[in-house]
């Protein structure tokens, strides 16, 4: 009987030592699983989809995509609604590479740009880049950019494409149709009495 007790409270004392054990392992690897994911935040090595948290505010206001062939392209900015004298723009090529472009563009439109650009200019439109064009404040201004690289392209711009009735033609002239408009909050651009909607609603300023 007492042999069966010790034996007993040995069995308890193993199962918990080895309980211990799993306990310290676990809390070990929660440890390194957390630097981890500090080393991806502080290094920026993976950008999650959908997060451009650490930018206070965003150097865009609207998004969409195009399909361009190489040749070269007429952006056409019908007018200009709250007298803006200079848009940046950045083109990103959808190659799969990038699985955020809203926190990608952030990053590229962020920094001084690439290339600033007179009225009626002339740009390469290169992936991955920023473009600084000067508008006119009173009307209309138009612009010709080069695509070197067929694909699919979503243009990041500073302010929304409907406050310019923004168009870009194709060579032959045609207007190119916009894919996956998304409109952005957190600009720190704004005007007086105007607001930022999404694409569902309507974009409109009091």
């Amino acid at each position: 009987m007492k042999k069966s007790m010790v034996m007993l409270a040995i069995g308890l004392i193993s199962t918990g030592l080895v309980g211990c054990g799993q306990t310290e392992e676990s809390a070990d690897q929660d440890i390194i699983d957390s630097s981890i994911v500090e080393v991806l935040e502080e290094g920026d090595i993976v950008e999650e989809e959908d997060d451009v948290g650490h930018h206070d505010e965003l150097p865009f206001e609207w998004s969409g995509s195009y399909v361009f062939e190489k040749g070269t392209y007429t952006l056409l900015l019908n007018h200009n609604e709250f007298g803006d004298e200079s848009m940046l723009i950045s083109f990103i090529l959808e190659n799969g590479n990038i699985l955020d472009f809203d926190h990608h563009a952030a990053h590229i439109m962020d920094i001084d740009p690439d290339e600033e650009v007179d009225q009626d200019g002339s740009f390469d439109a290169v992936s991955e880049y920023s473009y600084n064009l000067a508008l006119n404040p009173a009307g209309s201004t138009s612009f010709t950019f080069t695509i070197t690289e067929a694909g699919r392209y979503k243009i990041f711009t500073e302010h929304v494409a409907d406050e310019f009735d923004m168009n870009i033609l194709h060579p032959s002239g045609d207007v190119i149709p916009v894919e996956d408009t998304k409109t952005y909050d957190g600009n720190g651009h704004s005007h007086e009495d105007d607001s930022v909607h999404t694409e569902e609603e309507d974009h409109s300023h009091e």
